[in-house]
Order: structure tokens, then sequence, then C-alpha cells
């Protein structure tokens, strides 16, 4: 019973907001303290499943033997499948985010990885169908019109693909990792196929303008360095949008817009923009410029960029300077090859 009570106790007592264990008071700045601890602590991370892992790799096991009694191509290709669906789930890939991020928050990093993730099949592909065979099968690129029906299909698979929330890989994997609403997209997805299969014939005579293969044109060198080419100058320009545009938003709002005024007040919302104080602007720039390579440059330009927030009171003002530095650090990258500055 003293047991209990005292159990009792020690649950009031940490339960009453600004006290410690013994129930008396703290003074303010060790609640402020607690309170910041509290919130940039590292959440608790999950158990390890381990009943589940085990019965997912022998379930992966027993269908790569299963599917290998006829030969072990069938074995190894649901071995790599299960792989392939694992790396996914865990890099939580997607095409869907990468293009509503573009899109919504100015954000070209999935698409620059997407257009990298294009340059490497390329790469990899491009010598097997050249010589039109791969391990002893033969293999053939997929040649198809350019008509109505690449347009309309286009628009329509975009257009599910942002409501659902996933592409086709992308559902696969989310539904493999237990995603109960991904279940109905995954079977409309099916459904839509199927529909789409029993009016093939129409969709087949819609009007298109044939089919074009820059390796039946060019020959595969020529067409593997066109499409490198393309590849390449889509990745140079969303690596500058990006450079030019997120960067500069995401980092002012963060130092200037955020930082400065909390150095000045823990009550950050109730400090103007462009309240200045030698603390804020000493340790703001200061911090800018461990963010970034060159410690001392982007000292000196977090310094620049806080004396344009300070010269309005607007944050905006520090945006338009940072993207203007970016654009013409961009400028002189591509002009020089100082590919090192983008590091």
């Amino acid at each position: 019973m003293p047991h209990n009570l005292a159990a009792n106790r020690m649950l009031d007592c940490r339960g009453k907001p600004g006290t410690d264990n013994a129930g008396n008071e703290m003074p303010e700045s060790r609640r402020q303290t607690m309170g910041v601890s509290a919130a940039f602590a590292e959440p608790p991370r999950p158990h390890a499943q381990r009943l589940v892992a085990g019965l997912g790799l022998a379930t992966l096991l027993a269908g790569a033997a299963m599917l290998g009694r006829d030969g072990w191509r069938g074995g190894a290709l649901f071995l790599v499948g299960g792989l392939l669906g694992m790396s996914l789930y865990h890099a939580a890939f997607g095409f869907t985010s990468a293009y509503r991020n573009a899109i919504v928050r100015r954000d070209v990093s999935g698409v620059s990885a997407q257009l990298v993730m294009l340059g490497l099949a390329t790469l990899l592909f491009a010598p097997a169908l050249a010589q039109g065979q791969a391990f002893g099968q033969g293999v053939a690129g997929a040649v198809a019109p350019v008509g109505v029906q690449v347009a309309v299909g286009s628009f329509v698979f975009g257009l599910g693909m942002q409501l659902a929330g996933g592409c086709g890989s992308g559902t696969l994997y989310t539904v493999g990792g237990g995603s109960v609403r991904m279940v109905a997209t995954l079977v409309a997805f099916c459904a839509g196929g199927f529909l789409g299969s029993l009016d093939l014939a129409r969709w087949a005579a819609a009007p298109s303008w044939g089919s074009v293969s820059l390796a039946g044109l060019w020959g595969w060198p020529a067409a593997v360095a066109a499409q490198l080419g393309v590849l390449l100058g889509l990745w140079l320009g969303f690596r500058v949008i990006g450079s030019a545009l997120t960067v500069p938003l995401a980092e002012e709002l963060a130092f200037r817009g955020y930082l400065t005024r909390k150095l000045v007040s823990p009550a950050f919302e109730t400090v103007r923009p462009g309240h200045f104080t030698w603390l804020s602007f000493v340790v703001s720039s200061a911090l800018f410029g461990l963010l970034h390579g060159r410690w001392f440059a982007g000292t000196l330009a977090g310094m620049a960029y806080a004396g344009a927030l300070y010269r309005r009171g607007q944050v905006a003002e520090a945006v338009y300077a940072h993207m203007t530095t970016n654009v013409l650090i961009a400028g002189y990258v591509l002009w020089f090859g100082r590919w090192s500055m983008w590091s």
C-alpha cells in the first residue's frame, strides 16, 4: 500500500507542469531549457518487427525456390524483384512526389534524381539493345507510335497518379509495406488497365505521327549521345532552378525569417522581421557560413543577406539577394566548369 501511494504521488508530481519529480516549483530558465530539449529530442524508434521480417524473408525464399524448380532464372528474377521492392520502400522512391514537390514546393531534387536514373539506365541497357541479346535471350526496344493515345494516356495516368498518391511502383511497394489505403488504388489501377484493354483497338486506330527510333535513324552511338545530352541539359536546367529558387527561399526563411528573430526572443512571432541585435546578426551569419563548404565566404554572404533584411525589414529582400547570388554562381559554374562550387 505505501508503495502504491508513493507511486501515485510521483505520477501526480510529474503530471503538473512546471514541477520536478518531488513536486517543487522549477525556475523559469529550467522550464525553458527542458522545453527546448524536448522539442529537439530524438523521437523514439519503433521496435524491429523481427517476426514480420522473418516471415517475409521466408516467403521470398520459398517463392524463389518454387519458381526455380524449372530453372534458376525464374527464382533469381523473383529474388531480384523482392530486393528491388525493399529498396524502393526504404528509399521511399516514387515518381509522384517528385513532380508534386517540383510544382508545389519548388523542390526539383526528386526530378533531378530521376534524370540521373534515366541516364544510368540508358548507359546500362543501350549495349544490350544494340547487340539484340542479353544473357542468351533476345531483347529489343519497345517502339510505339507517338500520337493522340499517348498524349491522352499520359495525362490520365499522371492525373490519377497525383490523386492516388502513387505511381505503379509506388502503389505496389506501399501496399507491400502494409498501407490499407493504397489497396483501393491498386484495385482501381488493375480495373482501369483491364477496361483499357477492352478498347485497345479503337485507341490504336487514333491519329498518330508514326514510330520514331533514334537508334534506327542515327545508329546507337549517336542516339545514346543525343539522349544523354538532352538529359544533361534538363538536369542542368533543374539544377539552376533549384539553386536559384528553392535553396534561397528555404535558407532565408530558416535563417533570416526564423533564427534571427529566435535569437532576439524565444517568442519569435512577436519580433518584427528586421529587428537588429548584434547577437542575432553575428550568430545567424556564422551558422549560415558553417552550413556551407566555404565557411568564411558563407559567413560574409550571410551578413550581406542580413543587411538586405535590415534595410527594409522584409525577408523577401534577403531572398532576392540570395537568388541573385546563386544565379551568378550558376552562371560562373556553367561558363568556367567549376563544378566543385555546386558540391
